[in-house]
């Protein structure tokens, strides 16, 4: 409303896991009269933007910023309030920025408050159980040590890792040698992890492919739910779900656009953002995966 008609607008979330309160900003470019705006003093603005029964306009004919009546700004500051949090706007020099506020308590579902309340001090501590294995495939050696970093820091045992994907057949095999690494340790749980584009060259030694990390995991989920899989490699056959309930599959990707993040969602359990992590953004991020899934942490 407030920005320019063929400006950028940009959406930024902040949680902050010890108070367990959100920031949202909505930033936008400068609009009609935005240099009026400014002018207005902040608290009278907020008044007249969030107030019941008024509105406050970019600018009239003259340029000026000028009221009407309506309930909008009111009934989202009483959403936000009913939420137990708060909104605000502010009309910076080159952007105009809402801001919302509120707690948000996480889907932690396993460990709750007398009250009901969702318990989140458990993260502080939080690690992987001892018997969860860490595997992961990633075509890049870096990128391989960072998992290996990853796995260290969300609580797993070098003993129980197994990082590849250093060749095109630790890659396409990778499904089936982690399926027979479930398979052989049937009291453990397992975090998987796959880079989406294992850029890979064939065994020419000339020519690269691109295989599907995502697709990867969808076999070795389709492989795990499979009942008779089991008994057509002379075995019992498996309960339905057996296999896949010690499983958690994640794909790892720095494209993260919905359409992108969808379909990783779709093949597998979640999504992990390629990026930097330091201990605490781990936990923050595998932790509300891990929990709801399985029923304990140490």
């Amino acid at each position: 409303k407030y920005g320019s008609p063929d400006g950028q607008v940009r959406t930024i979330f902040h949680y902050d896991l010890k108070t367990s309160k959100l920031k949202l900003e909505v930033i936008n470019d400068p609009g009609p009269a935005h240099a009026d705006l400014v002018r207005l003093d902040p608290h009278a603005v907020a008044a007249d933007v969030f107030g019941a029964g008024t509105r406050l306009h970019t600018g009239d004919a003259q340029g000026y910023a000028y009221l009407s009546s309506g309930d909008g700004g009111w009934i989202m500051s009483k959403v936000a309030q009913s939420l137990g949090g708060s909104v605000d706007i502010v009309f910076e020099e080159a952007r105009t920025v809402l801001t919302l506020e509120c707690p948000v308590h996480t889907a932690l579902g396993h460990k709750r408050s007398a009250q009901g309340l969702l318990d989140e001090s458990i993260l502080e501590d939080w690690s992987v159980p001892a018997n969860v294995w860490g595997i992961a495939v990633d075509d890049s050696s870096m990128q391989r040590l960072l998992l290996t970093e990853l796995l260290e820091m969300a609580g797993i045992h070098p003993s129980r890792m197994v990082v590849t994907g250093g060749t095109m057949q630790e890659c396409t095999e990778f499904a089936v040698r982690t399926e027979a690494l479930i398979r052989a340790h049937p009291e453990d749980e397992f975090l998987v992890i796959v880079d989406e584009n294992l850029d890979v060259i064939c065994e020419n030694g000339v020519d690269r492919v691109t295989i599907s990390g995502s697709m990867e995991v969808a076999k070795l989920l389709s492989n795990l739910r499979d009942p008779g899989r089991g008994r057509r490699r002379g075995r019992a056959a498996d309960p339905p779900g057996s296999l896949e309930s010690r499983v958690l599959t994640l794909v790892r990707s720095a494209n993260d656009s919905v359409d992108d993040v969808a379909l990783y969602n779709e093949r597998a359990h979640g999504f992990l953002p390629k990026t930097p992590l330091r201990r605490e953004n781990i936990i923050e991020v595998l932790a509300p995966l891990w929990l709801p899934r399985f029923d304990r942490a140490e």
